[in-house]
């Protein structure tokens, strides 16, 4: 069966209506040609395929209607998807992914399997050239569950939100009605106790505004917030309130001190790392930051997992990455939800090393054994490493633990003794090693950003062969 492009107007379809928060009121659709002649609720099955037209930045949407078939995948929407996600390729559209969904239409049996399954690898494909915010209200479940979790950004509605491989009905079937279905397929707990939702939202208008205005910064940043320093913490806030407003303003002064205009995204989803998008003269970035002032900074399973998940944004959106560290190393627990870090370590140095765009990084604290890997190290491809000089303090250990565990040997503590000796304050050291460019003081960041966003990073050894690269247009 042949598809085309339709026009429809969002008045038609109540169930559209929430699409008007993306500033228009008329869509294409994407649908069979028999369907030109009048255009039904039931012609979507379930799925409608959509994109927008004629605004500043053009997006692709694939959005669930539950009433219709559960919002299920069944053969031959299946194949109308695949040709959607084809179409919307060609044209370069980001793509903003709805899902209320059953899953897989089990009421067409086995027959399906090739069409729905191949939904997966359709998406995976489209994801690495193009941009993909999911969202998921209602129901997710199964094939839909799937299907969000490929979006880069995925955003869930809070409430009367089900996210999980099945429903609540079969998993009574095979477990009994004791077991509380939503206490770990909720929204809030997925977000809690895994990677699988990136920022919790309240309703579908606010999922969608803040889909669009990520798929947005493609094509122009002026929508992006001007960063603001907010007030002191009130006395009267209790002490873990009052920390969270100090860690709070320290990285707002911080990005003061170079950014115009900045989005934060995953908030919320670690207290270890944030990740912002930055605008600095025009430029933009994106940078994953250690929060200055907080002193629980450890790396975790969970932050890796934000690392990564935060370059993979990135490298969709194609800006550049910078990285700043103050972490006093990884977490050595292997215990709970900190089980993998061996293997997420891996990863994030992985997603690091291959990343395919400009990066560099600035060490604006501590940095300790493995962990200054997340710095990206001048082996790992930066541009540039540089070390803020009235803040960090760098090392394999922090010196009063080598000189505990070297106590028992006198031999050992010498030469550890001896290495300590050669280590500069000013970071001479391991400047001349080639492992940081320079040290610089806090007001020259936004210089060093705005030379590496030119492509006029400074290098360790340059040639007269070297030519500047561009990295931002």
């Amino acid at each position: 069966m042949s598809n085309t492009w339709l026009d429809i107007e969002l008045g038609q379809f109540s169930f559209l209506q929430p699409l008007a928060e993306l500033g228009c009121d008329r869509l294409k659709a994407w649908l069979p040609d028999a369907e030109a002649s009048a255009v039904r609720r039931s012609s979507g099955d379930g799925t409608w395929l959509l994109r927008t037209s004629g605004l500043t930045q053009n997006v692709a949407i694939i959005w669930s209607d539950f009433r219709v078939n559960g919002g299920s995948f069944g053969g031959e929407i299946s194949r109308r998807m695949a040709s959607f996600l084809e179409e919307c390729e060609k044209r370069s559209l980001p793509l903003i992914l709805v899902m209320n969904s059953l899953g897989y239409r089990f009421m067409e049996g086995r027959s399906g399997f090739n069409d729905v399954f191949n939904l997966i690898p359709a998406l995976d494909r489209y994801s690495r050239d193009q941009l993909v915010v999911s969202i998921c209200h209602g129901q997710c479940l199964g094939l839909g569950a799937i299907l969000f979790g490929l979006g880069h950004y995925r955003i869930g509605v809070r409430h009367d939100t089900t996210l999980n491989l099945t429903g609540p009905d079969v998993f009574r079937l095979f477990f009994g009605g004791k077991v509380d279905f939503a206490a770990f397929a909720s929204v809030d707990q997925q977000h809690l106790k895994t990677s699988l939702v990136h920022e919790r939202v309240d309703d579908l208008p606010a999922a969608l505004r803040s889909a669009h205005a990520l798929a947005s910064i493609a094509a122009t940043t002026a929508h992006l917030p001007p960063v603001t320093v907010e007030e002191p913490a009130e006395s009267a806030l209790d002490f873990l309130a009052r920390q969270k407003r100090r860690v709070e303003r320290a990285c707002q002064e911080l990005l003061a001190l170079f950014a115009d205009r900045h989005l934060p995204l995953f908030e919320d989803f670690d207290s270890r790392l944030r990740v912002y998008l930055v605008e600095t003269d025009g430029l933009l970035f994106g940078l994953v930051m250690n929060p200055p002032e907080n002193s629980n900074n450890m790396i975790t399973v969970r932050t890796l997992r934000l690392y990564q998940d935060a370059l993979r944004l990135f490298r969709s959106l194609r800006v550049p990455l910078v990285s700043f560290l103050d972490t006093p190393g990884v977490d050595p627990r292997m215990d709970n939800g900190n089980l993998d870090m061996i293997q997420q370590l891996i990863e994030a140095n992985r997603a690091i090393i291959e990343y395919p765009l400009p990066k560099m990084g600035v060490w604006i604290g501590r940095g300790f054994g493995g962990a200054n890997t997340l710095v990206i190290p001048r082996i790992y491809g930066s541009f540039a490493n540089y070390v803020i000089h009235e803040r960090t303090t760098l090392g394999v250990m922090h010196e009063s633990i080598i000189e505990h565990l070297l106590a028992k040997s006198k031999r050992m503590l010498e030469l550890w003794q001896q290495s300590r000796h050669q280590e500069r304050a000013d970071f001479q050291d391991i400047i001349d090693a080639g492992i940081v460019t320079r040290a610089i003081q806090l007001e020259e960041l936004r210089a060093v950003l705005l030379a590496f966003l030119r492509g006029e990073a400074e290098v360790s050894t340059p040639t007269a062969a070297e030519e500047p690269v561009e990295v931002c247009a």
